[in-house]
């Protein structure tokens, strides 16, 4: 979806203003994958909005950016209304366990021995030498994209040791995001597509040139085995990653989370097991337990005054407890991070039904951007295909 929105935001400042619409939906495309990568591309728009000023500072162009933004936030308005309230409550992410962000910058030697970041550099220094031979192009595309290419060499900076990140971090604004984007490697998202495009348009160039055909057998050899090469990587990650266990006490499979995406006080042990824990063995007779991702069944019976049964689900607001006869009980956030629900003391057996429910208007909204897109489409399927159609009748 990058791509789509550097193309789209092209297309609305120097060519079709009309297809505006093609902003919204690479940004929902965004959104839809990846909340950080969202950020990272408003990053992106910042820095083209300041290389451009003079160009978007027109009627039109005004008029289609509005028109797409205003599109974008209703195709999304149910995703970033329930985002916004979870990111902003009580679960505290003031604590998360973010890695060292400083740790995560390439230095020397990972630019050159870095996956990621040394296949990048490749690309950088194959657009250097085709721009060179490029050279006596002046047109406006051509300072376009050589404008694009100096932003995906700045996000390809921002990854290293070279950018200032130790002296800007001192503005708390610039701290609260290095912290939430946890490690710098993410700007090589946004600068790989940036200078991949730029070397498929001047491949492009050159090739429709005729000229130099030893260097352009080159740069398509380079690129090929780039393409092999991150293809085997990403393969080997697959082989050399760990087997999934599963649950001795569910039989589900155990999910591998990753320590720096839950609270502090939440171990590793905590998130290892679908198995529930009770403040005293010996005051609650279990008799059924059952766990369906976020839905828990348990059965006890004999509960003593007091008793509680910490589950192994992170703790979100929206979680809620009821017994056998569909009443509320009590539920609160453990040291750990987890859902605690204290139970009916008494004899006999009771139950605990434990669910997670998302908001009644939250779902409206979300039914809002999903009506919002199948007009969209239907729009666009009678507007590109109804043509087709037309064609063939006649």
């Amino acid at each position: 979806f990058g791509p789509l929105v550097i193309a789209s935001v092209f297309s609305i400042l120097f060519h079709e203003k009309k297809k505006w619409y093609l902003l919204a939906l690479g940004m929902t495309g965004i959104m839809q994958s990846h909340i950080l990568t969202l950020i990272l591309t408003c990053i992106f728009a910042v820095f083209l909005v300041m290389v451009f000023l003079k160009d978007l500072c027109s009627k039109e162009n005004l008029t289609a950016l509005l028109k797409a933004v205003s599109l974008g936030i209703l195709l999304n308005i149910g995703l970033l209304l329930p985002f916004m309230h979870y990111y902003f409550s009580d679960w505290d992410r003031g604590v998360l366990q973010w890695s060292n962000f400083f740790d995560e910058l390439a230095g020397p030697y990972q630019m050159f021995f870095y996956d990621y970041s040394f296949f990048t550099l490749i690309i950088i220094a194959v657009n250097i030498i085709m721009f060179a031979v490029l050279k006596e192009n002046r047109s406006k595309e051509h300072r376009i994209w050589i404008s694009l290419f100096c932003i995906g060499c700045l996000f390809y900076l921002m990854s290293t040791f070279i950018f200032p990140w130790k002296l800007l971090v001192q503005i708390p604004a610039v701290h609260t995001f290095c912290n939430m984007l946890q490690t710098p490697r993410r700007f090589l998202t946004v600068a790989t597509v940036l200078t991949a495009m730029v070397s498929g348009r001047n491949i492009a160039i050159l090739s429709a040139s005729g000229q130099r055909k030893g260097l352009i057998g080159t740069i398509y050899a380079v690129t090929a085995i780039l393409c092999v090469s991150c293809t085997l990587y990403q393969y080997s990650r697959v082989i050399r990653s760990d087997v999934l266990s599963k649950d001795e006490l569910t039989g589900d499979i155990n999910s591998k989370i990753q320590l720096d995406y839950v609270p502090t006080g939440t171990t590793e042990d905590d998130i290892g097991s679908d198995a529930g824990q009770l403040s005293d063995e010996n005051g609650v007779d279990s008799e059924s337990y059952i766990k369906h991702g976020t839905h828990i069944d348990y059965i006890y019976s004999d509960a003593e005054n007091g008793e509680y049964a910490d589950l192994p689900l992170i703790y979100y607001e929206g979680y809620e407890a009821s017994d056998q006869d569909g009443s509320r009980m009590k539920i609160e956030k453990n040291s750990r991070n987890e859902v605690r629900v204290y139970l009916e003391s008494g004899p006999g057996e009771k139950a605990v039904h434990v669910r997670f429910r998302v908001r009644p208007v939250y779902t409206v909204f979300w039914l809002i951007s999903a009506a919002a897109m199948a007009c969209t489409l239907v729009i666009l399927l009678r507007k590109y295909l109804g043509p087709l159609s037309r064609n063939k009748k006649r």
